[in-house]
C-alpha cells in the first residue's frame, strides 16, 4: 500500500507515521496543502498513485477540505474514478457534523476523529478493504 500522510503537526505526524509504518509498503509525508497536492499530482502523472490519503482538515497554505476538493478533480481529469480512486479518510481534531459532512460531500471515504488509536485506524483500512 502506497500512502500519503498529510499532517502539519509534528507529533500527530509522528504518531500516524509510527501507526502506519508497519501497515504499508511506502509512505510519503507533508506537512502543508501545496506539498502534499504536488506529492499527489505527482503520483497521478508518474502513474504511481496513492492507495490511501490519511488528510488533516487544519493546515498550512490549503485547507483539508480544498485539497480533498482538488485531489478528487485531478482524478477526475484523468478518468480516476470508482474502485479505483485513492482512498481519502479525513484525520482532524474537528469532529463537528459540519466538518464532517462537508468532508463526505466533497467525497472523503473515510473520517477519523483525533485522537485515534491504532485499532481504529485498522478497523477504518479494514472497512475501506484497504487491509484484510
Amino acid at each position: 500500500m502506497n500512502v500519503l500522510i498529510v499532517e502539519d503537526d509534528a507529533v500527530s505526524r509522528k504518531l500516524i507515521e509510527m501507526l502506519i509504518k508497519p501497515l504499508v509498503k511506502k509512505y510519503d509525508l507533508a506537512k502543508d496543502g501545496l506539498i502534499a497536492l504536488d506529492f499527489f499530482n505527482k503520483s497521478i502523472d508518474e502513474e504511481n498513485r496513492y492507495d490511501l490519503v490519511l488528510l488533516d482538515i487544519m493546515l498550512p497554505k490549503m485547507d483539508g477540505q480544498t485539497l480533498l476538493q482538488e485531489f478528487r478533480k485531478k482524478e477526475k481529469t484523468k478518468g480516476i474514478c470508482g474502485k479505483n480512486s485513492c482512498k481519502i479518510v479525513m484525520v482532524s481534531a474537528l469532529g463537528d457534523a459540519g466538518n464532517i459532512m462537508e468532508a463526505f460531500k466533497n467525497q472523503c471515504d473515510g473520517y477519523l476523529t483525533k485522537p485515534y488509536n491504532k485499532k481504529q485506524l485498522i478497523e477504518e483500512l479494514k472497512k475501506l478493504e484497504l487491509i484484510s
